[in-house]
């Protein structure tokens, strides 16, 4: 039963339930499990390893013992995870909005962590932490970035003539914080959440693969290596369950404690910049500038973290040693061709994913807004697209779908989907209810409100979107080639690991990781440009 919280004004919360959207889910769900059945029978025979519901059901029963002890270890490090990254998130997002200049030096190392490969720096983590604290470390990386993007965004969504006021008083930026700030950020902080919570179960499982003894993702590794296909699919299905639980928690606390999110009136607000700030080449230049600098205090950071963990440096390579395996070598010709060739091979492979993830998200974001219902039958099965462990299902999925571009398509629209759809739809109700009401008393359509009001008010969350959506899907690509395609840098970095050629693994590690911070400055650029034709009210720095 789909139960909903309800803030009254001047009353406590208190629980409603909705029988539309209840109705709405069984329906959905009697839907996906017809179609599921029937893909499971028409694709009984050849290659295809669908097994049907019953059948994973089935298993599930039998396997009854066994999830417990698995499923309370990832959840204590998916715990201990979500909450170290968020805390590492919500304390960067304030050192922004309060210091602006450390975006710069800052962002590119919270951009690194969430575009570097797990599958590469796995290994490393493993090495500096050891035993449960790696889990623990990448799952509060896989909540890092996310919370962090949403975090920033919400704390500078606040009303610019409430921030006006707290000046006019004698306030200063601390108590513009504390009075305005934070309380605008929380609907973008909960929809963060919302995100962050399925990325931290994903992000224990990955860990849970580089060793243990028990957890959902121990228990996925002896099942694929049985070929047991129903307890891999119930083992991701009680992941994914987990998963929904944690969205759950969050949608409720954010139902009891966040306020409508504050937008800035649709009015003419200009711009805080000048003209000059508005000129092509400055808008170039801007962010050329950012990435630089940004590249810079990558480096730094990376001489110092090597210094300070005193890693060993037959495997732990310095920005000086891959410049030489990339630059200055012997063979650096040949290796900076053979990187560069197989990142193109990811880039065009990532490409058509993203692409359908991202508008696939926007779309279903507009209909999920438009009907409620609709969006309380449709997000739990969003949310176990988003958990269901990649590193686990790809094995399948290229059983499905074969080796090649499909089954990278299809991993990479897992990947981007559900962050988009919830940014997204944050977005799309900030929208003030007066400028809706106004649209609608001079003749709009719902249409009207959707192009006018709505979309206008959801891109600063697009972009937001696109922000985590890149890096995203850089790693499920990188995923695909490592185990189902046998291309791209996902492939030359694990075989290159494999070989102990580190200078070669490192040097793809940081091209991976400047070409996503590259695409990251050109999303910031691509965002200031159309904010400022579309959208003016909604530019905020």
């Amino acid at each position: 039963m789909t139960i909903a919280v309800a803030a009254a004004t001047g009353t406590r919360p208190r629980l409603r339930i909705e029988p539309r959207g209840n109705a709405a889910l069984l329906v959905v769900t009697a839907v996906v499990l017809a179609v599921w059945s029937l893909a499971a029978r028409l694709l009984a025979e050849g290659r295809h390893v669908l097994p049907s519901p019953w059948a994973v059901g089935h298993q599930m029963w039998l396997d009854r013992r066994i999830y417990w002890p698995n499923v309370s270890t990832t959840l204590d490090e998916t715990a201990r995870g979500l909450l170290w990254g968020v805390l590492a998130a919500v304390l960067l997002a304030v050192v922004f909005v309060q210091v602006p200049f450390t975006e710069r030096l800052l962002m590119s190392a919270a951009v690194a962590t969430y575009c570097v490969p797990v599958v590469a720096i796995g290994p490393i983590v493993q090495a500096i932490f050891g035993g449960t604290s790696t889990k623990v470390v990448l799952a509060g990386l896989a909540v890092l970035f996310p919370m962090l993007v949403a975090t920033t965004l919400g704390l500078r969504s606040a009303d610019p003539t409430s921030l006006a006021l707290v000046r006019a008083f004698g306030g200063g930026s601390t108590m513009a914080l504390r009075k305005v700030r934070l309380r605008a950020a929380l609907p973008s902080f909960f929809a963060g959440l919302k995100v962050a919570a399925p990325s931290a179960v994903l992000g224990a499982i990955i860990g849970e693969y580089l060793g243990g003894d028990r957890g959902l993702g121990i228990a996925m590794i002896a099942a694929a290596q049985t070929f047991s296909v129903e307890r891999v699919w119930g083992l991701a299905i009680s992941a994914s369950l987990l998963a929904l639980a944690l969205y759950l928690v969050v949608a409720v606390a954010a139902r009891m404690f966040a306020v409508p999110a504050t937008t800035i009136p649709l009015a003419t607000t200009p711009a805080p910049h000048g003209r000059l700030a508005r000129h092509p080449v400055v808008l170039v230049l801007r962010p050329t500038a950012r990435f630089v600098f940004a590249t810079a205090a990558l480096v730094g950071l990376w001489v110092v973290a090597l210094e300070l963990f005193s890693l060993d440096p037959f495997f732990a390579k310095t920005p000086a040693d891959v410049w030489n395996h990339l630059f200055s070598g012997p063979k650096a010709l040949d290796q900076r061709t053979l990187l560069l060739d197989n990142l193109r091979t990811t880039l065009v492979s990532a490409l058509p994913g993203l692409v359908i993830g991202v508008a696939g998200a926007v779309l279903l974001a507009v209909l999920l807004v438009s009907w409620r219902s609709l969006d309380q039958a449709v997000m739990p099965f969003a949310i176990a697209l988003q958990s269901a462990p990649l590193l686990a299902m790809t094995p399948l999925l290229t059983l499905e779908f074969g080796r090649g571009a499909l089954c990278v398509t299809v991993i990479v629209v897992i990947a981007t989907f559900f962050p988009t759809l919830v940014n997204v739809m944050r977005g799309l109700r900030s929208a003030p209810a007066e400028a809706l009401d106004l649209t609608r008393s001079c003749g709009g359509s719902t249409v009207d409100q959707l192009l006018k009001v709505r979309l206008p008010c959801a891109l600063p969350s697009l972009f937001a979107s696109l922000r985590i959506a890149i890096p995203g899907a850089l790693f499920a690509t990188m995923l695909a080639q490592w185990i189902s395609t046998g291309d791209g840098l996902g492939h030359l970095i694990i075989i290159a690991g494999v070989a102990s050629k580190y200078a070669l693994v490192w040097s793809g590690v940081a091209l991976v990781t400047v070409t996503s911070m590259a695409l990251y400055q050109a999303t910031g650029a691509l965002e200031a440009v159309v904010l400022r034709r579309y959208a003016p009210e909604q530019v905020t720095r």
